[in-house]
């Protein structure tokens, strides 16, 4: 039960991912239809795991040169 709490508290709703990356909706989806970002589909419903969100980001930051 431990796990299964702790992956809830992960996952992010459509509209708190749109809040917590500050895109918004109309960006997400073609994020999405892209299959650009992580996502889980279930009952016809997105979800985002906050964790593959931090991972995603940290993937497509761009460094500066020196």
């Amino acid at each position: 039960m431990k796990d299964h709490k702790s992956l809830t508290s992960r996952l992010l709703t459509r509209e708190q991912a749109e809040i917590y990356l500050n895109i918004p909706t109309q960006t997400l989806y073609k994020k999405v239809n892209r299959r650009e970002i992580p996502y889980v589909k279930h009952n016809q419903n997105l979800y985002f795991d906050k964790d593959l969100l931090d991972q995603w980001i940290k993937e497509k930051t761009k460094m500066p040169m020196y």
